[in-house]
């Protein structure tokens, strides 16, 4: 019998201990196989944490330039915000597969667009790469701080092998879905 495919959407509201569903979402991420809970994973509540972690893992990504490099920016002018990033990733040859929802960037990535569904992981802000050394950032943005003017994130990072894989074949099938509807 095969395990129902993973929701990798967050339920907000499921309880009030996590207001937004990120807690629930990385428990669903646990390995169906009973091999335990997932290892090396933390929430992130900081926008400077989560860039620190969104550039370990694109500066390991140049160490290993045949790893593809899944990368979720919302909008596609946020990757060519980031040109002094992503030009020597993809001058590496580095495969970068990202994802929004709204038209391309200029840079020459693999673009997908997706649904502007806030709850759904695909159209929040990631970097996630497997390799020799695996890691993923996953933020939600989960609302506005209107006195600074800034976005709210909520989300973790993890170097669990299981959960980058299982995360990499998501974005890889949903990818591969919108390829083949085109």
């Amino acid at each position: 019998m095969m395990a129902a495919p993973m929701d990798w959407r967050i339920n907000p509201g499921v309880s009030p201990s996590d207001p937004h569903g990120v807690a629930d979402l990385i428990v669903r991420v646990c390995p169906p196989d009973g091999s335990g809970p997932i290892d090396g994973t933390r929430f992130e509540f900081r926008t400077t944490q989560m860039v620190r972690a969104s550039r370990a893992i694109e500066r390991a990504a140049l160490l290993e330039p045949d790893v593809p490099l899944y990368v979720g920016v919302q909008l596609g002018f946020r990757l060519d915000a980031q040109r002094e990033v992503y030009a020597p990733l993809l001058a590496a040859g580095v495969a970068v597969h990202a994802f929004g929802t709204d038209d391309a960037p200029e840079l020459d990535v693999d673009w997908t667009r997706v649904d502007d569904d806030p709850r759904r992981i695909e159209s929040q802000w990631f970097v996630v790469r497997e390799g020799r050394e695996p890691a993923a950032l996953v933020g939600f943005e989960v609302g506005h701080d209107h006195g600074r003017r800034r976005r709210v994130w909520e989300g973790f990072q993890s170097t669990d092998p299981r959960l980058v894989a299982r995360l990499t074949s998501h974005l890889a099938a949903v990818r591969a879905d919108h390829l083949t509807s085109r």
